[in-house]
């Protein structure tokens, strides 16, 4: 089976309508995470899925939330802006809920690293200032 096939899927009529979005990437990524979705729903109120999703959002290196940029309806170029975005989660929580969900790996290790060189360039800091702290002690003497 080749990769175009394994990523192809079928948007029924009724999904058309119901949405009233024609975008096929809009419809990939509710397909991609249609159990997730399914259970959100079930589990959590739509505004307590609204109040997580945006906390989520908020949280994210602004890379991350371009991953729920099919969800909007803007007709800009590029990459779309915060405000897209955040009308886009309003407009569908569980959904970006669960694509947020699907990132959790990805983003914890991007925080890892982000902290670790915290520390690394906090101990360089920490060492130059003592070098020109030995410095000046060296001159006083």
């Amino acid at each position: 089976m080749s990769a175009a096939a394994a990523n192809a899927f079928i948007v029924s009529y009724r999904d058309l309508v119901t949405t009233g979005r024609w975008d096929a990437p809009f419809h990939g990524l509710v397909q991609q995470h249609k159990e997730a979705i399914k259970s959100l729903e079930a589990g959590m109120s739509k505004a307590d899925a609204l109040a997580v999703a945006n906390e989520i959002f908020e949280a994210l290196p602004s890379h991350f939330r371009q991953v729920i940029a099919p969800l909007t309806r803007s007709q800009q170029r590029g990459s779309p802006n915060k405000e897209s975005l955040l009308s886009a989660l309003r407009e569908y929580p569980y959904v970006a809920l669960a694509v947020f969900r699907s990132l959790d790996e990805q983003v914890s290790a991007h925080f890892e690293n982000e902290m670790a060189d915290l520390v690394s360039k906090r101990l360089r800091l920490r060492e130059n200032t003592q070098r020109a702290n030995d410095a000046i002690k060296g001159k006083s003497r």
